[in-house]
């Protein structure tokens, strides 16, 4: 349909299309791109910055930096451990049993990260609990007790406990002593597992497809030919690829009117770069939202 339509479409096999989006953004971001990605999954969320942002289709929805913080109480960059941490029923990730998302938000605003949060509660190379206490349910007190007894009284009471107490402080009818055992159970791996499964991969390789779809080569070349070998000003390409409509003529006509340029140069550049034409459509499409300058 999307084909049909005039719009290009990219894949990669073997990857999920998310995972596509995350890299394409990137690579669009690095050359200073503003992104839209029209979904509404909310893993999307976590590429959200001040130039990409989420459009969710059905509520017609722009989602940005400030939209995902008074949502969510978090930063787009935290959305990951956010998503580690509360879990995800459509991907099968369990998450910190019994953690919701008030004392998930509480623990990241405090904590920063799932790695310094267990580090500085001293979570990480313990033991995990003894079965029974976990059938048929989960017995916190009697987890409490045996934490405390893995970690040492003197830290359980003054580090551990205490800085849970910090980061859950105000919350009503939320005890730091359960939040840490519950955070103990999970097990600092695990929440590295699920955390490497809600983040997106944003460095597919996109060179084939990208000088497939995009000619990514013939624009990274004729930047580099006009631009960096000082054949034409930067302004001179916004102005040429703005006008340019991809004919010999119009790519003459182009230069004439907007640069300056003499006849000769032309010439050139159709000789020493075959597919110019091509490459300079594909530079009016990367300068497409630039404030048009004839």
């Amino acid at each position: 349909i999307f084909q049909a339509m005039g719009c290009k479409c990219i894949k990669l096999v073997g990857h999920e299309a998310d995972d596509l989006m995350a890299s394409v953004g990137k690579w669009a971001r690095s050359r200073g791109l503003n992104v839209v990605h029209v979904s509404s999954d909310k893993d999307m969320l976590q590429l959200v910055d001040n130039g990409m942002h989420v459009m969710i289709p059905k509520a017609k929805e722009m989602i940005g930096v400030d939209e995902v913080v008074k949502k969510y109480g978090i930063f787009p960059q935290l959305f990951c451990e956010y998503q580690a941490i509360m879990g995800d029923q459509a991907d099968n990730i369990p998450g910190v049993m019994g953690v919701g998302a008030v004392t998930a938000v509480a623990l990241l605003n405090h904590f920063k990260s799932i790695d310094n949060m267990f580090t500085t509660l001293g979570l990480i190379g313990l033991a995990p609990p003894p079965p029974e206490m976990l059938q048929p349910r989960a017995n916190w007190a009697q987890l409490s007790r045996h934490l405390e007894v893995l970690l040492g009284s003197e830290f359980y009471q003054s580090t551990a406990l205490m800085e849970v107490g910090k980061a859950v402080k105000g919350l009503k009818g939320i005890r730091a002593s359960t939040v840490l055992s519950k955070l103990y159970v999970c097990g600092y791996d695990n929440l590295l597992l699920y955390r490497r499964l809600v983040t997106l991969k944003d460095d597919l390789d996109l060179k084939e497809i990208l000088h497939d779809s995009y000619g990514q080569e013939s624009y990274d070349e004729a930047h580099k030919l006009l631009v960096e070998r000082g054949v034409l000003t930067e302004d001179a390409v916004k102005r040429l690829v703005t006008a340019a409509t991809g004919t010999g003529d119009d790519l003459k006509s182009s230069f004439f009117r907007y640069t300056g340029e003499q006849e000769h140069v032309v010439q050139y550049l159709q000789v020493i770069h075959p597919h110019l034409l091509k490459a300079l459509r594909i530079l009016r499409e990367q300068y497409h939202r630039l404030e048009r300058t004839i």
